[in-house]
C-alpha cells in the first residue's frame, strides 16, 4: 500500500542517487510485460514479494470484477520502464462507488513504489500523475508523507478522517514501566466494556449473529436499507463484499449477518489472524442501524465475544462518525490512529457530500502480514 513508497521529493536527481541512465517511460501496463513487472516486483518487495504476487496481485487488479474494460489487455497499474527493466509502479485498486452522481467507481491508489536508485528524480510523481488522470475519482487512506504531498501537488484534497480504535494488547512492552502502564489500562478499558455489557442487556438479549460462509442477497436488502444514512462511500453489495474479503488470497475473513427480533439489520466482517502475525483482529467492515447508538454499543458487545472465541487478543475498528466513536469509546476501545485520505474528483466539485462511509477495509490495510502496521 501507499505507507511503503519510497521515493521522496523534491522532484530533481539526489547527488547521492545520479539520474537513471536511457529515457524512463511511464505508461500502463500491458500483460506482456507481466515477465517484467514479476521481476521488479521481486526486487521491490524482497521477502514479502510472494504476498503481492502473483495472487493478490491477479485478484487485485487482474479478476478485480469492478474495474472498467475487464477484456483489455491493459491493467489499472502504471509502471516506469527504463529500456527493458520495470523500475517503479503505481496501481490503481477500483472498487464501486455510492453517492457520487456519474461516478460509479473509486480508484484506491496502491502499491506505489520506485526501486532505490530511481529515486529523487519525478518518476514518483509521473507515475502518480498517469494514474490519477486515468480515474475519474481517485483516492488513498494511507500513504508516506512524501507521498501525500505529491498527491496534494497534483489537486489532492483531504476527505474527512478515519479513525482507528484498539481494545486489546496491540503490542508486547518491554519495560516495567510500560508493562505497569498497559496493566492499569487495560483494567480501565475492561471496566468500561463490563459496564457497556451490562448496559446493553436489553439489546442483546434479541441480537443475534448468524455466520455466513458467502455474503448473499439478505446482505443486499440490508445495503439498500442503511446505505442512506451515508451521503457516500464505497457501494457494499454482496459482490464486493465477497471480492474484497472472502476471495482475497492470502488472508482469512469471516463474515455474520446481525439479526433482531427476526429482521435482518447489519454484518460484521473481521479479518483474522494469519501464520505468524501476532493474535489481533481487525474489523474489516462493520454495518448496524446508526439511528440507535445504544444497539451499536450492544452490537459492538457482541463484536468482542467474536473475537475472543477466535483466539484473537487485540481487536482493531474504524469510525467514519461521531455516533461511531462514542460507541467505541464506551465500550473500552482506545483511539489508536487516525487517517487522512486525499481525493481527487476529476471535472466535478472536488469536496463529496460530508458524512461517509469509511472502513479499514475499504483501502488495502489488511493485506498480509498485518504485523508490518
Amino acid at each position: 500500500m501507499n505507507s511503503v513508497s519510497p521515493f521522496t521529493t523534491p522532484d530533481v536527481a539526489s547527488p547521492h542517487h545520479p539520474a537513471p541512465s536511457g529515457q524512463v517511460s511511464i505508461h500502463r501496463l500491458s500483460s506482456s510485460e507481466w515477465p517484467l513487472l514479476s521481476s521488479f516486483l521481486d526486487e521491490a518487495y524482497g521477502e514479502r514479494a510472494e504476498f503481492k504476487h502473483p495472487h493478490r496481485w491477479r485478484w487485485q487488479f487482474g479478476d478485480n470484477p469492478f474495474r472498467e474494460n475487464s477484456e483489455s489487455d491493459l491493467w489499472p497499474v502504471w509502471v516506469a520502464r527504463d529500456g527493458d527493466r520495470i523500475v517503479g509502479q503505481t496501481a490503481a485498486q477500483i472498487e464501486p462507488l455510492h453517492g457520487v452522481p456519474g461516478c460509479p467507481r473509486l480508484a484506491w491508489s496502491v502499491d506505489t513504489i520506485v526501486l532505490p536508485d530511481y529515486r529523487r528524480c519525478g518518476i514518483g510523481r509521473r507515475l502518480q500523475q498517469a494514474s490519477q488522470e486515468a480515474h475519474q475519482a481517485f483516492a488513498s487512506m494511507s500513504m508516506s508523507a512524501a507521498n501525500r504531498r505529491i498527491k496534494q501537488r497534483l489537486g489532492g484534497q483531504q476527505l474527512g478522517e478515519l479513525l482507528e480504535w484498539s481494545l486489546g494488547d496491540p503490542a508486547a512492552q518491554q519495560t516495567p514501566i510500560s508493562r505497569l502502564r498497559r496493566t492499569c489500562r487495560h483494567a480501565f478499558d475492561r471496566m468500561r466494556l463490563n459496564q457497556a455489557t451490562r448496559e446493553s442487556t436489553t439489546h442483546r438479549s434479541s441480537l443475534r449473529c448468524v455466520p455466513l460462509e458467502r455474503l448473499d442477497e439478505s446482505i443486499d436488502a440490508i445495503w439498500t436499507d442503511r446505505k442512506s444514512d451515508y451521503d457516500w462511500g464505497i457501494n457494499r453489495d454482496s459482490q464486493f463484499l465477497n471480492w474484497k474479503y472472502m476471495d482475497q488470497p492470502h488472508v482469512t475473513h469471516r463474515a455474520w449477518r446481525l439479526e433482531r427480533d427476526r429482521g435482518h439489520i447489519g454484518w460484521i466482517v473481521i479479518r483474522l489472524a494469519g501464520p505468524g502475525e501476532p493474535k489481533r483482529g481487525l474489523v474489516a467492515d462493520l454495518v448496524v442501524p446508526s439511528h440507535d447508538p445504544s444497539l451499536r454499543v450492544a452490537v459492538l458487545v457482541e463484536l468482542v465475544e467474536l473475537c475472543r472465541q477466535a483466539g484473537l487478543t487485540c481487536i482493531r475498528v474504524g469510525s467514519s462518525s461521531a455516533t461511531e466513536a462514542a460507541a467505541l469509546k464506551s465500550t473500552g476501545f482506545r483511539l489508536r490512529r487516525r487517517y487522512q485520505p486525499i481525493w481527487h474528483l476529476a471535472g466535478q466539485d472536488p469536496h463529496p457530500p460530508r458524512h461517509p462511509l469509511f472502513s479499514l477495509g475499504d483501502h488495502d490495510l489488511g493485506q498480509y502480514p498485518l504485523h508490518r502496521r
